[in-house]
Formats: C-alpha cells, structure tokens, sequence
C-alpha cells in the first residue's frame, strides 16, 4: 500500500488597520511590523489586526483493493488582537482573541458531534501589558489562555507555519497555548521569557495541585538589517519543568533552535527531548507516579 499526499491549500491572510501593539511580539494574530500599514490615527487611538489561516490537503492510498482519495480541511484559525493606549510603551496593552476549528472526534475514531463534524474552540484569549521599563530593559507581561512562548517562538521565527504545525507541537504533543501567565525581558538582543502555566493545554482544565514553570531564553546573534526585518540568525532556548495528569507525573522538557531569515525564507532547525509520561500513555488517577521514556528528536 502507497500513500501519496500533496499539500492542497496553507493560506494565512492577515489585516491591519492603524498600526497594531506588540507587533514585534511576533503573534500570529498581529500583522507584522513590515506589512502593517502606516498608521495616521492620534496616538491613542485603537489599533486593531485580524489573522485567518486555513490549511487543507489532498490525500491518495494505492492499495491492492480500491484506491482511497481524501480531500481534507486539517485545522482552519481566525484571530484579533486590539491594541489599546499609547503607542509606545509604557501604557499600552493588547487584548487577543483566537479560534480554531478541528474535528470533533478522536483519531481513528468517527463518532464526534453530528458525525465528525468541525467544531470551534477557543485557542487564545490574552492580555498582554507593556510594563515601566527598569533601565534598558523593556517588560511585557500576558495572561490568561495564552500563547506558549515556545511554540509561538517557532511560529513567528520559521516560514513552515503555512504548511503544517512545529515539530514541537505535532510530534512531542506540546500545546500552543495553556491557561496561565507570563513576563518578557527584553534588553540589547537578548529576550527572557518567564511563564507558569497549569501545564494541560487547552484540552483539559487543571488535573493536579502543580505548576508548571518554563524559561525560554532568545538571543539575536546577527541583528536585523532594519527595524521591520526579522534577526538574520538567532538562537533560541527553552526548559519546562512541571508535570501532567491527575496523578502528577512528572513532565521535563528541554528544546533549543536556530533560526535564520534571508531573502523570502526563514529557514529553522530544531531539537527537543523531555522525559516523563506522554499525554497518550498518562497514568490513570489511581495508577503510580512513573517516569516515561526519555523523547528525543530533530527537525528542519
């Protein structure tokens, strides 16, 4: 049996009126700092960014009995971010609203709401605040269903996200966004990210008494050419210590990458290993604290 797959359709469209807060915060709901428009409202004034992504593809199985075709719509996005205040930090704030459609049922599985129909859910709903800047350094702060820093680090630094989902996020089950808060340090070229999170994405509410608590470290080793650029190279660097599941098993992740930006590409490479319980072979409420095997892994 031979599969061939072709990506059908990964379309991202994004649009900006005025000029959007915290676009170089890199969300994807928030229109670029090199593609917003110029803004000609007062200081003050809202400033508003919307963002759909739609990824599709087409699908067909040669077996020894009849041939399989499958035109498929994985996940479709739509977001807003409304920045409000001053246009330049300190005093302003951004609120982050997102949605993704997904299929109601399981993998193999094809009993979910009316069939298998796509379903909405909501991915992000954030407050972001750019806080008084101590000396040089310049902090943000975020919270609420937020977008984890690691998974939106790669999003914004790589140009795969129109085809499909980081490594990260797809092979190690490692959620893009988790009810929680963080704080950003940004000092010369060097941003530190703090976040404590319930650590069970947003599939589930809280199932332990723990927190889970991360440390992303984003260091620009060659600099932008200009202020609308992305770094030319930059080196990212993230540790997740917590733990997973009503019986608190021990949840250890580890990842770094590289990433690069040149002419109409952003190419990345990735590695990421962690140790303790996989979502999908979690301990059971009753069951023993165990520890997993240890997952290793690198990408391009």
């Amino acid at each position: 049996m031979t599969t061939a797959r072709g990506l059908l359709g990964g379309v991202v469209v994004g649009l900006g009126v005025a000029t959007p807060a915290f676009a170089d915060t890199g969300s994807p709901a928030v229109v670029p700092e090199a593609t917003a428009p110029a803004s000609t409202s007062p200081p003050d004034a809202p400033r508003l960014a919307v963002a759909a992504e739609v990824f599709a593809r087409a699908e067909q199985t040669y077996r020894d009995g009849d041939d399989l075709r499958e035109l498929a719509l994985d996940r479709a996005e739509l977001g807003a971010a409304l920045g409000l205040g001053p246009a330049t930090a300190p005093g302003r704030y951004q609120l982050e609203l997102r949605v993704e459609a997904l299929r109601s049922a399981g993998a193999q599985s094809t009993f979910g709401i009316d069939g298998d129909s796509l379903v909405l859910r909501l991915k992000r709903a954030q407050l972001r605040a750019a806080l008084p800047s101590i000396g040089a350094a310049r902090l943000t702060a975020a919270g609420g269903l937020i977008a984890d820093p690691w998974i939106e680090r790669l999003d914004r630094g790589t140009t795969l996200r129109a085809l499909s989902a980081s490594a990260s996020e797809g092979d190690a089950a490692w959620a893009s966004s988790d009810v929680g808060a963080t704080i950003t340090v940004r000092a010369a070229q060097v941003a530190v990210t703090a976040s404590a999170i319930t650590g069970e994405g947003r599939r589930y509410p809280e199932r332990n008494d723990g927190i889970d608590l991360a440390l992303l470290i984003d260091a620009t080793l060659v600099p932008r050419p200009s202020t609308t650029a992305p770094p030319r190279l930059a080196l990212a660097a993230t540790y997740r210590d917590g733990s997973l599941g009503p019986a608190a098993a021990r949840d250890h992740r580890a990842a770094a990458a590289v990433l690069g930006a040149g002419r109409g590409a952003r190419p990345a490479a990735s590695r990421r290993c962690g140790c303790g319980a996989s979502p999908a072979t979690a301990p059971s409420p009753a069951g023993p604290v165990r520890r997993g095997p240890r997952r290793r892994s690198a990408t391009a």
